[in-house]
């Protein structure tokens, strides 16, 4: 229970806090110890928790200093890579997070731009993303 409201009330707006679900994502700080993966914690309840979750969850599989890449609230993390280099961006719809990741690969002139996984700030869980081997030209 988080409200009582009585039978009386014709209108009741609780605000965005209530119903808001945040991500963030997460890598290895630097290129030593990088192991080509990015941590996904999402599905909580504030900015700082779901940043604090992709933080350890990269800390305890590497045991390496991580650093937060990315944060959705009521979003999705969009993960991408550009000429061979690991991005993720984070929008407020599936759509918006593509286009902002081609927007990213145009900006670059990238000669390759591959859309791979996204993840919902709404959908509780801790993720790991591979980036995987890059793809022949």
């Amino acid at each position: 229970v988080f409200a009582n409201i009585k039978s009386s009330t014709n209108r009741r707006s609780p605000g965005a806090s209530v119903r808001k679900y945040f991500a963030a994502s997460a890598w290895v700080k630097g290129d030593v110890g990088y192991d080509n993966k990015i941590y996904i914690a999402a599905g909580y309840r504030s900015a700082d928790e779901a940043a604090a979750a992709a933080i350890k969850a990269c800390g305890d599989a590497t045991s390496r200093p991580c650093e937060i890449d990315s944060l959705a609230g009521n979003g999705f993390i969009q993960v991408y890579r550009v000429d061979g280099n690991h991005n993720a961006t984070s929008e407020s719809s599936t759509k918006r997070a593509k286009e902002a990741a081609q927007a990213s690969c145009k900006k670059h002139k990238a000669m390759s731009c591959e859309l791979q996984a996204q993840f919902d700030s709404r959908k509780p869980g801790l993720f790991v993303h591979a980036f995987g081997a890059l793809k022949a030209p």
